[in-house]
């Protein structure tokens, strides 16, 4: 038997169409190599270790510091960066 679509691959993915000379954008991959879980019997060993890192381990939104980076990195945001085309 042979096999027949009901539906053209246009009609299935209908975003193809319009994604035609688009720029490549690349995604980084921005996850940790290695990570270690530390416990602490009491804050002042927390206060301690962040001395000992040179950063500041805090809590955050008054719940407890699920994580932090080290070295300490900027953490970027892009949820707010657009495309805009420039015709000349």
């Amino acid at each position: 038997m042979e096999n027949v679509l009901l539906f053209s691959e246009e009609e299935l993915i209908p975003w193809k169409a319009e994604w035609q000379n688009m720029p490549e954008y690349c995604i980084e991959d921005l996850a940790p190599q290695y990570q270690v879980i530390i416990n602490f019997s009491c804050a002042g060993d927390v206060e301690d270790f962040a001395k000992l890192l040179g950063q500041t381990i805090s809590p955050s939104n008054g719940r407890q510091l699920q994580s932090f980076w080290f070295p300490e990195q900027e953490i970027g945001r892009m949820t707010n960066k657009r495309y805009i085309e420039v015709k000349r």
